[in-house]
């Protein structure tokens, strides 16, 4: 007798091994994403993604309560339940993203007063609102004749 292990496994068991190996990996793959999304998520974000929480949710479902080691449906479910928590990290790297940008804006905006006054004090209202008017449109980046014409129809109406 040789101490060798058993190098007598059908093919058939080795298919099984192997495909099973590639189920974990996928599972323990939707695991890990899920886990990194629920851990990136801060709470005022969560009503943003509660949508896509829900899909995940229903996508899942089949997995804990019908799926088992010899479904045939494995690879398909990991893919729907895969493709639910790419989107959910899509929706919060955006979500994440535009929160950046309005910081910096934000911050810009705070690096330097709203308008600088040039103008002798005091002035008559007309030539502030001009002086403001035109200020925030730079800031905003609209045209100055848009944003003081905004201005003059909520003035007059």
């Amino acid at each position: 007798m040789s101490c060798e292990p058993n190098l007598h496994i059908s093919r058939l068991e080795q298919a099984d091994a192997h495909e099973l190996r590639r189920h974990v990996c996928a599972l323990t793959l939707v695991a890990a994403r899920y886990n990194s999304l629920r851990s990136a998520m801060l709470p005022v974000e969560a009503p943003l993604l509660l949508e896509r929480m829900r899909i995940i949710d229903e996508a899942v479902e089949p997995g804990v309560l019908a799926l088992t080691w010899r479904s045939h449906a494995i690879a398909g479910f990991t893919r729907t339940v895969s493709e639910a928590i790419n989107e959910a990290h899509c929706v919060l790297g955006a979500a994440k993203a535009s929160v950046k940008d309005l910081a910096a804006l934000t911050e810009g905006w705070a690096a330097r007063g709203l308008f600088a006054c040039r103008m002798p004090l005091p002035c008559d209202a007309d030539t502030f609102e001009e002086s403001f008017a035109s200020a925030v449109a730079v800031r905003c980046g609209f045209g100055s004749g848009r944003f003081e014409q905004a201005i003059h129809t909520r003035r007059f109406e």
